[in-house]
This record gives structure tokens, sequence and C-alpha cells, in this order.
């Protein structure tokens, strides 16, 4: 009888002391877990200032390069204002008493980007390696002026402008040119006329 009594003892103290072990391995992992969670949050968190930091240096570089650009713009604006206030007297709208004298304009390499070229007299004018492009080319007279090398706009957004036969167009599709052109006169055309243009013509 004692046998069994000291064996079931020594049972309970085996079980007991499992139950401690496994306690005690318990409270590790859980240690061990609250341990790699706070490291997991502490990287996020760490991740999350990084992104933080980077969303305000691209917003910062989004913004300088808008004002770079801005300022860019506005000097560009500048210099057409300087290069079309410094040929006043050479480029001077077309239906005036000074056509016929407001000729040969030397503009060659001239930055004309975004100009406002609107009825403008540039007769015989040496725009060899101009940039035109986006410049607003409405009923400009461009007879015998020289246009090598010039970067033009869009011929579709080139209205009424006046050429000749002594215009060099340089790069550009004469054909094209040609094949949206009416003619005024001998040797005289009218790129993309307008509507009241080619009935006038016509009529004529």
């Amino acid at each position: 009888m004692r046998g069994h009594l000291d064996a079931a003892r020594a049972a309970q103290a085996h079980a007991e002391g499992e139950r401690d072990a496994a306690a005690a391995n318990s409270t590790i992992a859980a240690d061990e877990i609250a341990t790699l969670r706070q490291r997991l949050d502490d990287q996020a968190t760490e991740h999350h200032y990084q992104l933080e930091q980077r969303d305000m240096e691209y917003s910062r570089a989004i913004t300088a390069a808008h004002t770079m650009a801005d300022r860019a713009a506005c000097e560009h604006r500048d210099q057409v204002s300087e290069i079309l206030r410094t040929y006043r007297g050479q480029i001077s709208p077309m239906h005036t008493d000074r056509q016929v004298e407001q000729h040969d304009a030397d503009l060659h390499d001239a930055n004309l980007t975004e100009a406002n070229l609107t009825s403008a007299n540039l007769t015989a004018a040496n725009l060899t390696g101009a940039h035109l492009t986006a410049a607003k080319l409405i009923r400009t007279d461009l007879r015998g002026a020289d246009l090598t090398g010039a970067n033009l706009p869009q011929i579709d957004t080139i209205t009424a402008l006046m050429w000749s036969t002594e215009t060099r167009w340089g790069r550009r599709d004469v054909d094209e040119i040609r094949a949206r052109s009416v003619e005024l006169r001998a040797g005289v055309f009218i790129l993309n006329p307008t509507g009241q243009q080619v009935d006038t013509l016509v009529d004529h």
C-alpha cells in the first residue's frame, strides 16, 4: 500500500514539475512574442516615419521644380518681350503705313517660343535656326523669310499665314504647306486660310 502511495506522490511531483516547466516555457514564449511584437511595431513606426520624410522630400522637390519652372517661364517671357522690343522697328503689324518699310529683320537663332506674332510683318526676315515652337502665327507675313533650320509650331496651329515662293521653309515639308495653302496672287499664298478668306479668293 505504501508503495502505491509513494508512486502516486512521485507521479504528482513529476506532473507538477512538468506543469511548472510548461508555465515557465509559456512565460518565455510570451516574452519573446511581446519582444518580437514590439520590434515589429518599432520597425513599422520607423518605416512610417521614413515614408513621411520621403513624402516631405518629394513635396519639397516638386515645389522647388515648379518654382524653377515658373521662374524659367517668366525669364523666357521677359527674353521674348526683350527680343520683340529690340526688333520693334523691324517686326510691325501688317496693316500699317510702315508695312513696306519694315523688313529684313535679323532674328537668327532667336528664342521666340510661345511668342505672339499675330499680324507681325516678317517679310524677308532672317529666321534661320529660330525657335518658334508654340509661337502664335496668325496672319503673320513671312513672304521671302528664311526659316532654314527653324523650329516651327505644328502646321495645324498656324492660321492665315502669308508666304511666297521666296520663303525658305528649311526642314518643313513644302508639299504639305502648299497643300494647305491657297494662292492669293502669283507667287503669294495663304497657309491655313480662314473660311472668309477662302470665300473671298474663290469669288475673285
